[in-house]
C-alpha cells in the first residue's frame, strides 16, 4: 500500500513534466512535418461545362513548394500553369479547397482559375474556372459553369469526380 501511494505521489507530481515534453514533442513533429518539400506535378484533365458533353482536354502543371503537415493544412507556394496562363499563387488548403487569386497575365482573361479542391493525396482536382461575362466581369455557378477535373478522360469520370470534390464539400468539416 505504501509503494502505491508513492507510486500515486510521484505521478502526481511528474504530471507536470510529462504534459510538458509531450507538448513539446507535438511541437517539433507539427515544426517538421510543415516544412515545404519540391512539388513539380503535370496532371492531365479535361475542361468542360457542367450543362454539355463536350470536353478539351487540357494540361494543369505545379510548380512550387508543398506542405503537407501532420497536423494543419496543407499548402502549395508556386505557379500553377494552364494552358498560356501562369498563376504566381500561395495555397492554403482548408477542408482541401482554396481560391486561386493571383492571376500574372497582362489584361483580363476571358477565363480564369479560381476554387481549387482536392483530395487528401493531391490526385483528385477540380478547379473552376470563371469566365468572363458581357458586363466584363468574371462569372460561374454550379449549374453551368466550366470545370477542369482531373484525373478525367471523360464527362462521366469528370462528372463524378467534380460530385465527389466539389459537391461533396462541407466548410464545417
Amino acid at each position: 500500500m505504501k509503494i502505491l501511494k508513492r507510486l500515486l505521489k510521484w505521478i502526481n507530481e511528474s504530471l507536470l513534466l510529462i504534459s510538458l515534453i509531450a507538448f513539446i514533442t507535438l511541437i517539433i513533429i507539427g515544426t517538421y512535418s510543415s516544412r515545404y518539400q519540391s512539388f513539380e506535378k503535370e496532371f492531365v484533365g479535361i475542361e468542360f461545362s457542367l450543362n454539355e458533353e463536350v470536353y478539351i482536354e487540357k494540361l494543369l502543371i505545379f510548380d512550387g513548394k508543398l506542405s503537407d503537415p501532420i497536423i494543419g493544412s496543407k499548402r502549395f507556394e508556386g505557379r500553377i500553369i494552364y494552358g498560356e496562363e501562369i498563376y504566381e499563387t500561395s495555397l492554403r488548403f482548408k477542408n482541401n479547397r482554396d481560391y486561386i487569386l493571383n492571376f500574372d497575365g497582362g489584361n483580363t482573361p476571358d477565363k480564369a482559375l479560381r476554387q481549387i479542391y482536392i483530395d487528401d493525396n493531391f490526385y483528385n482536382i477540380v478547379i473552376t474556372i470563371y469566365e468572363k461575362t458581357p458586363g466584363n466581369t468574371m462569372s460561374w455557378n454550379n449549374n453551368t459553369g466550366l470545370v477542369f477535373v482531373t484525373p478525367a478522360s471523360d464527362i462521366k469520370e469528370g462528372s463524378a469526380i467534380f460530385e465527389l470534390l466539389y459537391e461533396g464539400y462541407n466548410p464545417g468539416e
